[in-house]
C-alpha cells in the first residue's frame, strides 16, 4: 500500500485533474460503499489482503475472488479498493424508456500507468446481460465489453470505468497462486544459502529439468523450500503456461532467462539421425520417464504410444522415443518389479454399474471353464452363446488388453434409438407442453393432452399417445419446469449443484482438502 508521499508523487506523475485525486483520495480513506452478502447464487467473503493490509470484500467466489488474487500478486497494481463508491446510472433503454438508478462497481484500481474502476462478470452473465438491455452492456468492433452509462457516470467524477470478463483470466496463473499463496505471504521462512545452493547445482546438472525429478532429487532440503523461491522469484517456472501441481509437466529453471534460453535452443534445434537401437520394449511392458510409469500401448512404424493416469494417452516419434532410451531418459522396467496400477479400461469398469458386473463375472466364469474344455449345460448357456461371448472376450483382449472389458453387456448399444413419431408431431406437442402444461395455471396431463388430441386431429397428423406424452413431460427440464408452473421457491430444490467443475479444473483440487465430499447418510 502507497505512502501518503508515494501516493502524492504517482498522482503528480499520472498528471491527474484536481478532481481525479480528490475522488481517488476520498475512496481510500472511506469504507466501503456497501458491505457484501451471499445468496443461493453466490458466495460471498473476506480476503486478508497483504498488500493492502486489511480484508477485501467479494461478492462472488469465482469471479471476483479470482480477480482479487490477480491484483494480489500484481507487481503493477499499487493498490485495490472493493466496493469504492455508489455510482447513478442514467439512460435510455431500447423501447424509449429513460430508467435511473443507484449501482456499486466491484473495485477501484491503482496500477503503475492510471487508476480506474472495474466491475468483475462471467462472460456468461455479460452475454444474458447484453441480450437483456443491449444498451446498457454490448461488445465493441475490437471485441471488448463495454457499459457506455457506467463510464459516463465515472467519468463524471474524473474516473474511468471497465468491464473484465473471466475471459482474461488465465486460470493456470490462477490456480499457481492459489497453490504459492502460503509462501507468498509466509516472510518469517527462509531457505539457507547452503539449501539454495543443493538446489541450483541439481538443476545445473540439466536445462529444463522437471520438476517432480528436482524433488525427488532432494537431500538435505525439501519441496517448501523450492516452492519458497519459486514465490520470491529466485527459481523460475512459467506459471501462465505450467500447473505447478502437475509436476511431472513443468520445467524449473535458475532465472527466467534460463527459460528463454531453453525455449530458444529447443525452437532452433536441427533434425538430427539416430543410429538404430533393437529395442527391448514390449507392447504392454512398462517404462519410467520423468518419474511417471507409462504403458507402452503400441509400437509403430513412426511413433510410440503410451498411456500414464497422470497424464493420459501420449503419441512420440519412434525416433524421439529411441533418443530417450538412449540418454537414460526412458527406463524400461522390469515386468515383476514394474508397476500397472492403472489401466487404459479403468474408465470403462467404473462406469459399469453393479447389475452390469455381475453378468460380466458370470460369463467370464462360463468362458473360462469352455476355454480349460469343461462341461457347460444348455441351461447355463447355450453353445451360440458361448461362441459368442468367447469372441467378445478375445476383442476385449486385442483392444484393451483385458478379455473382461469385452464381455460386459452392451446396453448402450442395444434397440432402435430413431424416432418412430412424426417431426410434425414431436414439435406441435413440445408446444403445448410448453405453452399448455408449463404455467401458473397448473392443468393436469389428461387437460392438456386432450387439447394436444384435439389440435393432432384438427391439423390431420398422427396422435401420440397418453404414455409417449407423459414421458415427454417426464424428460424435460424439471426444474424449469416446477418454476414455471409453481415459482422459484418450489424449484430451487429440482435446481442442479453448480459444481464449477470443467477440463480447466482439478476434479479434487491441488491440495489435501480443497474440495471435500460430505455423506449427510449418516
Amino acid at each position: 500500500m502507497l505512502s501518503e508521499q508515494e501516493f502524492q508523487s504517482w498522482c503528480t506523475l499520472m498528471d491527474f485533474t484536481k478532481e481525479t485525486i480528490e475522488t481517488v483520495q476520498k475512496i481510500r480513506t472511506s469504507p466501503p460503499s456497501r458491505s457484501v452478502r451471499s445468496s443461493k447464487y453466490n458466495v460471498a467473503g473476506r480476503y486478508p489482503s497483504k498488500k493492502m493490509g486489511m480484508s477485501i470484500q467479494f461478492e462472488s467466489h469465482t469471479v471476483e475472488l479470482t480477480a482479487i488474487y490477480l491484483a494480489e500478486y500484481d507487481d503493477d497494481v499499487l493498490e485495490y479498493y472493493d466496493q469504492p463508491i455508489t455510482l447513478k446510472l442514467d439512460y435510455t433503454r431500447e423501447n424509449g424508456r429513460r430508467i435511473s438508478f443507484f449501482y456499486n462497481p466491484d473495485f477501484l484500481v491503482l496500477k503503475r500507468d492510471g487508476v480506474q474502476i472495474e466491475e468483475w462478470k462471467t462472460e456468461e452473465q455479460l452475454i444474458k446481460l447484453s441480450k437483456k438491455d443491449p444498451i446498457r452492456y454490448f461488445k465493441d468492433e475490437e471485441g471488448c465489453w463495454r457499459c457506455p452509462p457506467a463510464e459516463v457516470a465515472a467519468s463524471q467524477i474524473g474516473l474511468e470505468f471497465c468491464v473484465r470478463t473471466s475471459a482474461e483470466v488465465n486460470l493456470n496463473l490462477y490456480r499457481n497462486l492459489i497453490f504459492l499463496e502460503d509462501y507468498l505471504k509466509n516472510e518469517n521462512y527462509t531457505v539457507s544459502e547452503e539449501k539454495k545452493s543443493e538446489i541450483r547445482n541439481i538443476l545445473s546438472s540439466e536445462l529444463g529439468m522437471k520438476l517432480a525429478e528436482l524433488l525427488v532429487s532432494l537431500k538435505t532440503t525439501d519441496a517448501d523450500d523450492v516452492y519458497t523461491l519459486v514465490a520470491t522469484n529466485e527459481l523460475y517456472i512459467d506459471l501462465e503456461q505450467y500447473i505447478i501441481a502437475k509436476s511431472s509437466d513443468v520445467p524449473v529453471f535458475l532465472s527466467e532467462q534460463h527459460s528463454a534460453a531453453f525455449e530458444s535452443i529447443c525452437s532452433t534445434k536441427p533434425e538430427n539421425t539416430y543410429p538404430v537401437t533393437a529395442l527391448t520394449v514390449n507392447i504392454n511392458s512398462t517404462v519410467m520417464w520423468d518419474g511417471v510409469t507409462w504403458i507402452v500401448i503400441n509400437m509403430g512404424f513412426k511413433s510410440v504410444y503410451l498411456y500414464s493416469d497422470e497424464n493420459g494417452f501420449l503419441e512420440l516419434p519412434k525416433i524421439y522415443f529411441v533418443e530417450l532410451l538412449n540418454d537414460g531418459k526412458v527406463v524400461p522396467e522390469d515386468e515383476k518389479s514394474g508397476s500397472r496400477k492403472y489401466a487404459p479400461y479403468l474408465d470403462i469398469l467404473l462406469e459399469a454399474g453393479p447389475e452390469e458386473l455381475v453378468i460380466a463375472n458370470n460369463r467370464m466364469d462360463l468362458v473360462k471353464r469352455k476355454l480349460n474344455e469343461e462341461k457347460i449345460s444348455n441351461n447355463e448357456a447355450s453353445e451360440r452363446t458361448l461362441r459368442r461371448w468367447i469372441k467378445d472376450y478375445k476383442e476385449g483382449q486385442q483392444l484393451y488388453g483385458s478379455g473382461y472389458i469385452g464381455l460386459l453387456p452392451k446396453h448402450q448399444q442395444k434397440g432402435n434409438r430413431d424416432q418412430r413419431l412424426p417431426a410434425e408431431t414431436i414439435t406441435l406437442m413440445e408446444e403445448v407442453i410448453e405453452n399448455e402444461y408449463e404455467n401458473l395455471k397448473q392443468k393436469n396431463k389428461i387437460i392438456v393432452y386432450g387439447q394436444l388430441v384435439n389440435l393432432c386431429e384438427s391439423k390431420n397428423i398422427l396422435v401420440p399417445s397418453y404414455k409417449t406424452f407423459c414421458a415427454t413431460v417426464q424428460n424435460r427440464n424439471r426444474y424449469e419446469q416446477v418454476k414455471k408452473r409453481q415459482g422459484d421457491r418450489a424449484a430451487y430444490k429440482h435446481e442442479s449443484f453448480y459444481w464449477n467443475l470443467d477440463h480447466s479444473v482439478p476434479r479434487h483440487g491441488d491440495r489435501p482438502f480443497e474440495i471435500t465430499h460430505i455423506d449427510h447418510t449418516h
